[in-house]
């Protein structure tokens, strides 16, 4: 796969595999379908090269260990599956008139809660609350560095 000025390698995406399907065996959680998989490892080793490139372009150093944490993490307690069981979900949980807000915080989840949420629309279950995501102004991202990649997506339940 190439990602704008990067590669990512085959190894890299069964690298990839190998290690979720020991994680789910360990917990002994069953499997998602392969290619299900897959396109969780292609999409997470694309947002890994786009940060590193980003912050290589801005003069940011991302420390190995840092990113190795946080992919660790988000494989680790297995956030994008929680993420999208969640999104299918929570609509069964609103009255109507009840929004729902949820932010994001990588681009990986943004991506996810972004399609589901249009998914909705489009079946005219919900109603955008904002055409685009809100994210934080660069006061707020100056006063905690945290927020800068956070975006922010807002849905009413119709009916």
């Amino acid at each position: 796969v190439i990602v704008d000025d990067g590669v990512i390698m085959e190894s890299q995406i069964n690298s990839g595999l190998d290690n979720m399907i020991t994680r789910y065996k360990d917990q002994n959680i069953p499997t998602p379908p392969l290619e299900s998989l897959r396109e969780q490892v292609i999409e997470s080793l694309i947002v890994e090269e786009l940060q590193l490139q980003l912050a290589n372009r801005a003069g940011v150093r991302i420390s190995d260990a840092e990113l190795n944490d946080a992919i660790t993490r988000i494989a680790a307690n297995n956030e994008l599956d929680h993420l999208s069981r969640f999104l299918d979900d929570f609509i069964n949980l609103l009255n109507p008139g009840g929004r729902i807000v949820i932010i994001s915080y990588h681009s990986v989840e943004d991506r996810i809660v972004k399609h589901k949420l249009k998914e909705l629309k489009h079946k005219k279950e919900i109603e955008l609350i904002y055409k685009k995501p809100l994210i934080p102004s660069k006061e707020e991202v100056s006063i905690n560095k945290r927020s800068r990649s956070a975006k922010m997506r807002v849905g009413e339940k119709i009916g």
